[in-house]
């Protein structure tokens, strides 16, 4: 699950993935609670995990070696440079922290996984 931290950078990653295959993309604002992540906004995460942040705001196989690396320290998300909005954040969940998280919206909403990969955009 891929959010925005805040309505700046959730606008321009909607204009940045708005398309065809993403139908199954859902926007709702929810509430994280208790999540543990690794949060790439500390330069002394950055700098431990020897990452550099540019690396990670295009292809995102790129991203996924840290991925695992996260989940191997116990996190259950990453907080990662937008690509959309320079100088904004997202909080991506790992599956295993859907449990963590709740909907703010009046719509029904169960987090899942999509049916289809995501494009690698």
């Amino acid at each position: 699950m891929y959010c925005a931290l805040s309505e700046e950078g959730a606008r321009a990653e909607a204009r940045a993935r708005r398309g065809p295959d993403d139908a199954w993309r859902l926007k709702h604002l929810v509430r994280v609670a208790d999540l543990t992540v690794v949060d790439l906004r500390d330069p002394a995460v950055v700098a431990e995990l020897s990452v550099a942040l540019t690396d990670l705001v295009g292809d995102w196989a790129a991203a996924r070696p840290l991925t695992t690396r996260a989940r191997k320290l116990g996190a259950r998300g990453m907080i990662v440079p937008s690509a959309a909005a320079p100088g904004e954040w997202n909080l991506v969940i790992f599956p295993e922290g859907f449990d963590r998280v709740t909907s703010l919206s009046e719509e029904p909403w169960q987090p899942k996984l999509p049916s289809q990969p995501a494009p690698d955009h």
